[in-house]
C-alpha cells in the first residue's frame, strides 16, 4: 500500500511538473524561451537543495543523542505519506485559485484554445521552485 502511494504520488508530482512546463510555454509570450530556461534551472537548483536536506536528515540520525530519527523514521509510514500528500495538494491549489480568481476558465470542448486568467506568469516561479524540493531523487 505505501509503495503504491508513492507510485502515484510521483506520478502526479511528475504530471504536475510538466504542465507547469507547458503553461509556461502557452504563458510567457516573446521571452518564453529564456524565461523557462530560467524556470527549470531554478527547479534543479531546488532539487539539489532537496536533495541537501535529505542527506543531512540522515546525518542527523547518525548523530543524535536520544537515537530519534526525522519525520521518516520517528513516525508511522502512513503518517510520512499522508503529510507529504497533504503539502503535495496545498503547493498545487494556489496556482488553481489564482487562475480561477483572475478570471480563468476550464476550457471546453468546442475551444480551440484554453483562457487563461489575467495572472502574471511570473508566478510560475515560487510554485515551481517548490516542486523542486519534492522531485529530488
Amino acid at each position: 500500500m505505501y509503495v503504491s502511494g508513492l507510485m502515484l504520488f510521483r506520478f502526479g508530482l511528475d504530471v504536475f511538473n510538466w504542465s507547469i512546463i507547458t503553461l509556461a510555454l502557452d504563458r510567457f509570450g516573446s521571452a518564453q524561451f529564456e524565461k523557462l530556461g530560467a524556470l527549470t534551472a531554478l527547479n534543479l537548483v531546488m532539487q539539489c537543495v532537496g536533495a541537501v536536506l535529505i542527506v543531512f536528515s540522515y546525518f542527523y540520525i547518525w548523530h543524535r543523542a536520544d537515537g530519534k530519527g526525522p519525520m521518516a523514521h520517528s513516525n508511522c509510514t502512513h503518517v510520512v505519506l499522508a503529510i507529504v500528500v497533504f503539502s503535495f495538494a496545498f503547493m498545487t491549489t494556489p496556482l488553481l485559485v489564482i487562475d480561477r480568481a483572475s478570471g480563468g476558465s476550464i476550457q471546453s470542448a468546442s475551444a480551440s484554445f484554453p483562457h487563461y486568467g489575467d495572472y502574471s506568469p511570473n508566478i510560475l516561479f515560487p510554485i515551481f521552485m517548490t516542486t523542486g524540493i519534492y522531485s529530488s531523487k
